[in-house]
């Protein structure tokens, strides 16, 4: 009996020391040792957000800041709250994988209940990579469950830190299946369904749609912006996808404190765009500005559509009022032939019609041209009409002289 209780007695201890190395205490305070990583279990990060504007910082880990680095990462989740029972009460969720060695950082953060992002900061003298975090009422409660290796998971104010940048992060997040936003059952890789109200199309405020894309610029540029590019394989054999078409939105002018914008609609070709180099690029195809002119050729729309090139159309209809019909209106002072053959001689062009030099530098108008030689096609009419009765007259006047003539030379005959 003492033998068979020795036996369970050493099996016991045994399974002890295999547990042990396996979640052993390691000299990491609050950490298990797990796989060879450090694994901790509700750490917890002292301090709250302020309850005021701006951004405060969870520090990381430190990032590459030109000295090559040893390995730092943290994959996990970092939760708080948001309020209090009697207020907010959000719960936020903050799923984090991070990573900083040798002389590159990567990361990627997935955020619920609130927006995050990750962000370069400067705190006592040292670069770091943060979890940024908007500030209104205070969060506090926050902890980290999850591996980590030369952490920070220090929560500072973004008074006392320097050189904010966000991180732009190049790692992805993938989804496998359709994903819905808005609702339960996506029909396609991604449905965003809009909310109760819907989009008004007569929207202020500084954000109102369904999907936002928002630029990484530090300021309002001219040929930089947000975009939504399509993309389809380059090769017959699905390989080598490529950008095909996009939306890209670039600022309409670059003043402070303006929201004017410009969209530019553009497929990519093989040309020549800049310089003497002919590459796939895209094309500036479709222009829309802030003064809702659209462009189609042009970055530059000086009207409500600017063609540069070539219209092809079966019809084209322009509507306008002052028709020129009151030419034949009783009362019109039709120009005397004298008159005309005058101006002609002095101008090289006929009146009320743009000289050559005219249209040259500023175009034409279709709709009045139309119009201005509708005028001086009832002109010549009336003129033909005029001509027509004096050449009637004088028709009828031949015909009286001849039989006038017929009549001497009968006379003269017979006598």
């Amino acid at each position: 009996m003492n033998r068979f209780l020795t036996y369970v007695l050493l099996g016991f201890i045994g399974c002890l020391m295999t547990a042990i190395q396996v979640f052993g205490q390691t000299t990491t305070a609050g950490s298990y040792f797990v796989n060879n990583r450090y694994y901790y279990v509700d750490r917890g990060i002292s301090g709250s957000t302020r309850d005021a504007t701006g951004i405060d910082y969870i520090l990381l880990h430190e990032a590459y800041n030109g000295t090559l680095l040893a390995e730092h990462y943290i994959m996990g989740k970092i939760t708080g709250i948001r309020g209090a029972t009697t207020g907010w009460n959000r719960k936020v969720t903050i799923e984090v994988n991070t990573a900083s060695a040798y002389n590159t950082d990567r990361g990627s953060v997935v955020s619920y209940n609130e927006p995050t992002f990750l962000a370069y900061v400067t705190y006592n003298a040292k670069k770091y990579l943060a979890l940024a975090i908007n500030n209104g009422s205070i969060i506090s409660s926050f902890s980290f469950t999850g591996y980590a290796y030369n952490e920070m998971l220090t929560l500072v104010s973004g008074a006392d830190v320097t050189s904010p940048l966000p991180f732009l992060a190049a790692d992805p997040v993938a989804f496998q299946g359709n994903v819905g936003i808005g609702t339960l059952g996506p029909a396609a890789k991604l449905y965003v369904k809009a909310n109760n109200t819907g989009s008004d199309i007569n929207a202020t405020a500084n954000l109102s749609g369904d999907v936002i894309v928002e630029a990484p610029t530090g300021g309002r540029l001219a040929n930089k912006g947000a975009s939504l590019e399509f993309a389809l394989p380059a090769n017959t054999d699905g390989s080598n996808p490529y950008g095909q078409g996009r939306i890209l939105t670039v600022a309409g002018n670059t003043a402070n404190g303006q929201a004017v914008g410009k969209m530019i609609l553009g497929t990519r070709r093989q040309f020549t765009k800049t310089g003497d180099t002919t590459s796939w690029s895209y094309g500036d195809d479709l222009v829309i500005d802030g003064s809702g002119n659209v462009g189609i050729g042009t970055l530059t729309p000086q009207s409500l559509l600017s063609v540069k090139g070539l219209i092809t159309a079966q019809k084209v209809k322009v509507t306008m009022t002052g028709w020129a019909d009151y030419v034949f209106e009783n009362g019109y002072q039709l120009p005397s032939l004298q008159w005309l053959e005058a101006y002609v001689k002095a101008h090289h062009h006929l009146p009320d019609l743009p000289a050559g030099d005219t249209v040259t530098t500023q175009g034409l108008d279709v709709g009045e041209m139309n119009k201005l030689l509708l005028k001086k096609l009832e002109e010549q009419t009336l003129y033909l009409i005029e001509l027509n009765k004096k050449v009637d007259a004088l028709q009828l006047e031949n015909k009286q002289l001849k039989t006038e003539m017929g009549d001497i030379k009968k006379q003269i005959i017979e006598n």
